[in-house]
């Protein structure tokens, strides 16, 4: 148990297992579930998000993200650093991911960026 006040700190923790190999992850909409949920909270105590998650996780390596909103890119680009697109295509010809999350809504999983996913047939 942690006494009150105390917090493990997994990410900070050495790795149990090796990774061989780190995969590269792109995020597809930074919205609350991509991005903002844990924002404005101590990365060492809370992953509430698809880019604290895997931008933390010794087994991937963030290699950039979409969204069509230009204020949500620029903050994604101060935090993290990297690669931040306003179009799918353009971001699946310069960044060449291994896992994709889809971190958009429901209703925007139509608005075409499944047509770069199925060319290049991920999976």
């Amino acid at each position: 148990m942690f006494s009150k006040g105390k917090h493990l700190n997994f990410f900070k923790t050495k790795p149990l297992i090796k990774y061989p190999h780190r995969f590269s992850v792109v995020i597809l909409g930074l919205g609350e579930i991509g991005m903002g949920y844990d924002k404005r909270l101590r990365a060492a105590t809370h992953v509430y998000t698809h880019a604290r998650a895997f931008d933390s996780h010794p087994g991937f390596s963030l290699v950039g993200a979409y969204d069509p909103n230009p204020r949500k890119r620029a903050e994604f680009y101060a935090k993290y650093k990297k690669p931040v697109f306003s179009s799918v295509d353009r971001m699946f010809k310069e960044v060449r991911p291994e896992v994709v999350v889809v971190a958009s809504p429901t209703s925007e999983h139509k608005n075409g960026w499944q047509l770069p996913l199925a060319e290049d047939h991920v999976c």
